[in-house]
């Protein structure tokens, strides 16, 4: 029976972690889940590292590998920090166009009902428009962007 050191089942944990997350990366539509998926994608290579690195004459393991996956981590927490706030700015960014495009739409809606009215004819559509402070305040609910929901 072939015997295994606990060295090669770290490397290969750490290969299957980096493919099962690959996979989930390609497949996942949510930025989230790519975010996590990449995050253990990362921990399965540090896992692999660890596993492949060379043992010393007297036992101890190699410090470069060691040195690596330390500042590999603190890499990984920074980025992932940044990822977070990319994300968070992106999906405030779609709820703010998403809430003007809705805007545009209800202000064209009661321009066409007034035209309508004056020409003695029926009202279609919805019967109010959504106001300005919509947009403004939803902007607003996030302090590092301005009255018109720009960055400041």
């Amino acid at each position: 029976m072939i015997s295994f050191s606990v060295d090669f089942w770290y490397a290969g944990i750490g290969a299957a972690l980096i493919a099962l997350s690959l996979l989930a990366f390609l497949l996942s539509k949510r930025l989230l889940k790519k975010l996590l998926a990449f995050n253990i994608m990362g921990s399965g290579v540090f896992l692999m590292m660890v596993g492949m690195a060379q043992t010393q004459n007297d036992g101890a393991a190699d410090a470069v590998p060691q040195a690596l996956v330390l500042t590999g981590i603190v890499v990984a927490v920074s980025a992932t920090a940044l990822a977070l706030v990319v994300i968070r700015r992106f999906a405030l960014a779609s709820v703010v166009a998403a809430l003007a495009a809705e805007n545009k739409a209800a202000e064209n809606d009661a321009a066409e009902n007034d035209a309508a009215e004056k020409n003695g004819a029926e009202r279609t559509g919805s019967d109010t428009a959504v106001s300005d402070t919509t947009v403004t305040d939803t902007a607003l609910t996030d302090p590092n962007l301005n009255k018109n929901g720009d960055p400041q």
